[in-house]
């Protein structure tokens, strides 16, 4: 993550040189507004951090690891890593947009919020359904432990293939697939519906920066599972 910190501060840099940062402008929106700042004009665009989570143990269910919070949550950021991938508010602080263009492109924006929260939860939910299939699997091998119906190594041998069958579900299962072609769907709506109401100037500079973000490392697309314990 401290890697994708780095590339989103150089790419400020990069978005700062490229278009010049005047202290203020006649007309539109000027870079001294703060409006843009708002966790509303940024993006997660199509990356999907790693999935982790804690298998299941005798006397614990699995769970996810990732950090699950209702502000990230609302914010459309779910499993979407601690940094925007798409800061679009940076560029939009450069095209001097009117009034108007500021109250279009902010009604985008909640589209698209809504667009990436839905998908996002749609993954959540799914793995959650395999978390809990897990635990009631679990639940079942400690009765019958407690019930001295299986003995301590029939039951870490049950465990172990409960783990091995969530791991296969969830990898077999087609969710991450299924969320990176939602989330793609989203972020191209998205900057389509905004590059429409540009001016061709406006175009032209929102076409660069567009560049800039295909040919940057790390750009949206990543996603795995992979298992961990809490410390």
């Amino acid at each position: 993550m401290k890697r994708l910190t780095t590339l989103t501060s150089l790419f400020a840099i990069a978005i700062a040189i490229m278009f010049g940062m005047s202290a203020c402008t006649q007309n539109g929106t000027t870079p001294s507004d703060d409006i843009f700042n708002q966790t509303l004009f940024m993006s997660a665009g199509t990356f999907v951090e790693d999935i982790q989570y804690a298998e299941c143990q005798l006397d614990r269910d699995p769970m996810l690891l990732n950090e699950i919070t209702q502000e990230r949550v609302q914010t459309g950021m779910l499993f979407g890593g601690k940094q925007p991938v798409l800061p679009i508010g940076q560029v939009l602080r450069q095209l001097q947009l009117t009034p108007e263009q500021v109250e279009q492109v902010k009604a985008i924006m909640l589209v698209h919020r809504d667009c990436q929260r839905a998908a996002r939860i749609a993954f959540h939910e799914a793995l959650q359904s395999y978390m809990e299939s897990a635990a009631a699997a679990r639940l079942e091998v400690k009765a019958k432990l407690d019930a001295g119906e299986i003995t301590p190594e029939e039951a870490r041998a049950a465990i172990k293939d409960i783990n091995a069958k969530l791991k296969a579900d969830i990898e077999a299962t087609g969710e991450l697939e299924k969320l990176q072609a939602a989330l793609k769907g989203c972020t191209d709506t998205m900057l389509n519906s905004i590059r429409s109401i540009l001016t061709e100037d406006q175009k032209v500079r929102f076409d660069k920066w567009l560049e800039l973000i295909k040919s940057r490392e790390g750009k949206g697309g990543k996603g795995g599972f992979g298992t961990g314990n809490r410390p």
